[in-house]
């Protein structure tokens, strides 16, 4: 294959028929090629001949039946046989071997006439065939042509196919595309109207900071107000409070002078109870040492009350 010009790579080409339409088309110009003049004139020149056979054929029959001469019949048949030779494309020699008695039949004028014909036709013979084998080449480079385009033809099918196979993936992507849009939409509108209710909320919130803004600074002043009054109520009983507070402060001294000497004395009686307490302690050990150091009486099996006594006895 020629390398393409840029402008094809640029522009690749489009095709829109299938491959029966382009069939046809080559068919067509196959036939409009062999339309050629010398292919027509070679086809009226075998019609011509077809027809003079058929009528040198009718006419022996015609003589063989109704008995003509057998010098016509043989006229006839060499007459047949010098187009054959001459179709066939004989010389001069295919001519000698005709026989002394057809030489009879043709003047010199004659077969001037046949040869000069006869040169005629093979010239045109020879021009016919330059023409076909020009027709063949031309034929061999319209089918490497159509080679070509063939292959530009699957190539650029098989952009078609994968171009329809992405149309195709993404007329999905548009469908999933208009759903997600739709749900979107949906979810804009209940937004919107979130929004819109957020906005009167905001509005009412506005309305109602104003109103507790003024109810705010009503109070401060009246709070200012009373924190006046209250001062001047704290002033004046300021006094009367350290008064009071003296008052106060000479009985709780008073009252603490009497607890520290309560307290006192009863400190002084714990430890004259403490030093009571270890002299019966002592006196209990020194009676209990008295009572284990006493003989024992193993026939005497009841205890006397000195000892229950004694051993009930506990130190504190």
């Amino acid at each position: 294959m020629d390398k393409s010009h840029w402008t094809q790579d640029l522009f690749p080409p489009t095709f829109h028929l299938t491959r029966a339409e382009v069939d046809s088309s080559a068919k067509t110009k196959k036939e409009t090629l062999d339309t050629s003049p010398q292919t027509r004139i070679q086809a009226i020149y075998k019609k011509v001949k077809k027809e003079y056979d058929e009528e040198v054929w009718n006419a022996r029959q015609k003589g063989t039946q109704v008995g003509d001469s057998l010098k016509d019949f043989r006229e006839a048949k060499k007459t047949v046989h010098k187009i054959n030779c001459l179709e066939k494309g004989c010389d001069k020699s295919c001519q000698e071997n005709l026989s002394i008695a057809d030489s009879e039949l043709w003047d010199s004028r004659e077969i001037e006439i046949l040869r000069e014909v006869f040169l005629k036709s093979r010239t045109e013979n020879m021009k016919l065939k330059i023409e076909l084998q020009s027709v063949k080449e031309e034929i061999k480079k319209v089918s490497e042509i159509l080679k070509c385009k063939e292959e530009d033809y699957n190539e650029t099918d098989e952009k078609f196919k994968k171009s329809q196979r992405a149309f195709h993936n993404l007329q999905l992507e548009n469908k999933l595309l208009k759903k997600e849009m739709k749900v979107l939409d949906r979810r804009n509108k209940s937004l919107q109207e979130e929004l819109l209710a957020i906005k009167d909320t905001n509005n009412k919130l506005r309305k109602e900071k104003t109103h507790e803004r003024r109810h705010f600074l009503k109070e401060q002043t009246l709070r200012r107000d009373v924190e006046v009054a209250l001062n001047k109520v704290l002033i004046q009983t300021r006094t009367k409070d350290r008064a009071e507070v003296e008052t106060l402060k000479i009985n709780y001294e008073l009252q603490l002078k009497k607890l520290n000497e309560s307290l006192t004395e009863a400190k002084e009686e714990l430890e004259k109870e403490k030093e009571d307490h270890e002299q019966t302690r002592k006196a209990l050990d020194h009676l209990r040492y008295h009572f284990a150091s006493l003989p024992s009486k193993p026939n005497i099996t009841t205890s006397s009350p000195n000892d229950d006594i004694l051993s009930s006895l506990q130190i504190f």
